[in-house]
């Protein structure tokens, strides 16, 4: 370890062997037994989060291949520790002069010249010890140039050479370089590992701490060692003790409590209180994205608490199970999904107390929230078709249009009244209601489907009519003697789809664009093939327009 009371926690415990190294086991293991074995891959990629050790293990694994007591650790891996830290290699890399050791920015060092520096380079012999290492950090800001460029020495290094990778976003590396590599992905540091770390470093640091204070430590720092022991040092410059309040004042946090009083008034529809509630926080710097990450987690704890699952903090168990009776998993979806997509600009805004409102009002108002609804399909379309003649093929010199859907009844057919007087006369009332203000608008009577518009402020209540689908398909095939199909559609409001007139019912014709222009039977599907899969596609009336 560097003891240096100059350095910052981050770098003063930066690990320096394998078992200073927290989170990562799998990692760990593989390349100890790389070394117990000396099978070494020429590229090693090192993926994952910031701050969860790729660089360190990096740096770690390169003393460990050019230790002296490889050779050691081969014979007994129980009683000898790789790296020594005490022979001249091991030296030199703590004291960070090793000859032998190349650590490369690659966000500094993107181009193709660059890389062709390093290939050159690594023609030349190690200077002191068995292999000449280069650690490429942020690799995934190399070019594309550089990246081919680096392709056959990535391959077929020098026996003296080998290459570590470590990068947060591995996408971006070229998939003709990471097929190369022996890749190793780092997980995020679990929050109970984390914890723990951080108390002993506490210990060894004096640093008075609370077991509840280095747990939102942990957790604000969502995996990330780096995060975490700095979030300490500042604290530390701040405040006596690392507890509770002093990491919520420096994080600029709130309790939890205030985001189950929230979610709850929220629950209530009660606007009054949620407002009075956003507007005694005030306008604090880090107030908007703490909010709603706040309100975005509980809201995730309770929808896993709907469906059994543990809720993130005990504290709040009971009052997170009464929560999900009064707000049910479809409008806590849609409240996250408002939080999430205006997460970015109340952050960014100048005005984060007004849209933090404008938040607040929609969330509290089940009507103001909704989800996207899928756009209609164009009732006119255009394609090019041909049809079987006889033995030959007649091309439709045209496009066919399809005109809005077939009906075989008008829209308030007595069939459509029957079933929503039998749903009405159920039990369950919610799906009446819905029912209700549905609109037979058009009747499909070759592919069986009925296409019912309601209005658009219950798209809310989509997934209800999918989840209670088995009751009202029974009574709808009761009531028409087949099996019929409803699609439902969400477009304007409850007066305008109740007065949209029905279409006119037309039949399937095909006309002939010579002199005998005679009504066609396209009832045969076997004779029609192409003419039935049009329909499928563009329900309407097939016609052929005459040439001119």
């Amino acid at each position: 370890m560097n003891n240096n009371p100059e350095l910052n926690l981050a770098r003063k415990w930066r690990p320096s062997t394998f078992k200073d190294i927290i989170g990562q086991d799998l990692t760990v293991r593989i390349l100890k037994n790389s070394l117990y074995r000396q099978q070494f891959f020429p590229v090693y990629l090192l993926a994952g989060q910031r701050g969860c050790g790729k660089t360190t293990t990096g740096r770690v694994f390169a003393a460990a291949i050019n230790c002296e007591k490889l050779e050691d650790f081969a014979k007994d891996p129980q009683s000898v520790e790789l790296p020594c830290l005490s022979c001249g290699s091991c030296t030199a890399m703590i004291a960070g002069r090793h000859p032998d050791f190349i650590e490369i920015d690659a966000a500094s060092h993107t181009g193709v010249d660059h890389a062709r520096q390093i290939i050159e380079a690594t023609s030349f012999l190690p200077h002191m010890s068995r292999k000449k290492i280069y650690l490429i950090d942020e690799a995934h800001m190399l070019s594309k140039a550089a990246f081919n460029a680096f392709l056959k020495i990535l391959e077929e290094p020098p026996m003296t050479a080998l290459f570590l990778m470590a990068t947060t976003d591995v996408h971006k590396i070229i998939d003709t370089v990471r097929s190369r590599c022996c890749q190793l992905f780092f997980d995020p540091v679990a929050p109970v590992t984390l914890t723990s770390y951080l108390a002993s470093i506490c210990d060894r640091e004096a640093i008075a701490y609370t077991s509840e204070g280095l747990t939102l430590v942990a957790r604000h720092a969502q995996g990330s060692v780096r995060d975490a022991l700095n979030i300490i040092e500042r604290i530390r410059l701040a405040y006596d003790a690392v507890d509770r309040a002093n990491v919520a004042n420096s994080l600029g946090l709130f309790d939890d409590s205030l985001f189950i009083d929230l979610l709850e008034k929220i629950a209530a529809s009660d606007t009054q209180a949620v407002l009075t509630m956003t507007q005694a926080i005030g306008s604090q710097p880090h107030a908007g994205a703490a909010l709603v990450q706040g309100l975005a987690n509980y809201m995730q704890a309770s929808l896993l608490a709907h469906y059994g699952a543990a809720p993130q903090d005990a504290l709040y168990t009971e009052r997170l199970q009464l929560l999900v009776k009064n707000m049910t998993p479809k409008r806590l979806i849609a409240c996250m999904d408002m939080l999430y997509a205006m997460e970015q600009q109340i952050i960014k805004s100048t005005s984060q107390q007004a849209l933090l409102e404008l938040l607040l009002i929609k969330m509290s108002n089940p009507g103001m929230v909704t989800l996207p609804v899928a756009p209609a399909i164009p009732s006119v379309r255009s394609a090019p078709v041909s049809e079987k003649i006889g033995s030959g093929v007649h091309p439709v010199s045209r496009p066919v249009e399809a005109v809005a859907h077939r009906a075989a009844e008008p829209a308030g057919s007595s069939e459509w009244s029957q079933f929503v007087a039998a749903i009405t006369a159920g039990s369950d009332q919610l799906l009446a209601s819905v029912i209700k203000q549905g609109t037979c608008v058009q009747q499909d009577v070759v592919n069986n489907r009925w296409r019912i518009e309601l209005p658009k402020d219950l798209a809310f209540f989509e997934d209800m009519l999918q989840t209670t689908a088995p009751v009202w398909q029974a009574v709808l095939d009761t009531i028409t003697q087949k099996k019929i199909t409803l699609e439902f559609c969400f477009v304007g409001t409850a007066s305008a789809a109740a007065s949209k007139p029905a279409p006119v019912v037309k039949k399937i014709i095909i006309e002939r664009p010579v002199a005998a222009r005679n009504t066609l039977d396209v009832s045969d599907a076997t004779k029609w093939e192409k003419t039935h899969t049009l329909l499928q596609i563009f329900p309407g009336t097939v016609t052929e327009a005459q040439e001119k």
